[in-house]
């Protein structure tokens, strides 16, 4: 930590299930072990498998620290999802922050919704037979999946989902 701030305020965040708590509390003990003073708070919100997760750290080699990084404070940003470094840095950045950051965005799709029809019908189903996509129809046609589109993984399968919805729509 030469020519750092002292407490050094690192930001770890990511989403629920990607290990981020674990990360913070391996970085600690490995901090630690070298005679880092170090506190950890970790932020948990609305957490779920694929929920917004992050953890603050303070390292010092002088003294403990709260655990927690004020607003505009923090000195280091790693980040495991790209859209949590977003939200982060848009709370806890500044002019002179480091940021390292996964490119690859995560879809938490571990455990998609399964939908109950609620006087629609079920336009798609998950390999498991339970609906993953109402549709309604009214003054207008509606299909609402319980997944993002955009975790459909190949180009023939959102073909298929997409044919299977205009089918619907007609």
């Amino acid at each position: 930590m030469n020519n750092h701030a002292d407490p050094l305020n690192l930001i770890i965040c990511g989403t629920g299930g990607q290990g981020n708590v674990l990360i913070s509390r391996l970085l600690g003990r490995a901090l630690t072990d070298n005679g880092y003073k170090v506190t950890i708070g970790d932020t948990f919100g609305a957490a779920q498998r694929g929920g917004a997760v992050f953890s603050s750290m303070r390292i010092s080699k002088k003294k403990y620290y709260g655990p927690l990084v004020q607003e505009g404070q923090a000195d280091v940003l790693l980040s495991l999802e790209p859209l949590e470094s977003l939200r982060i840095l848009n709370t806890y950045g500044n002019p002179e922050i480091a940021t390292v950051s996964n490119s690859q965005p995560i879809y938490p799709v571990d455990y998609p919704d399964v939908l109950t029809s609620q006087g629609g019908e079920v336009v798609l189903r998950y390999d498991s037979n339970a609906a993953a996509g109402i549709g309604f129809r009214g003054n207008y046609r509606v299909v609402t999946f319980g997944f993002p589109f955009e975790t459909i993984s190949t180009a023939q399968e959102r073909q298929m989902v997409m044919e299977k919805v205009l089918q619907y729509l007609r």
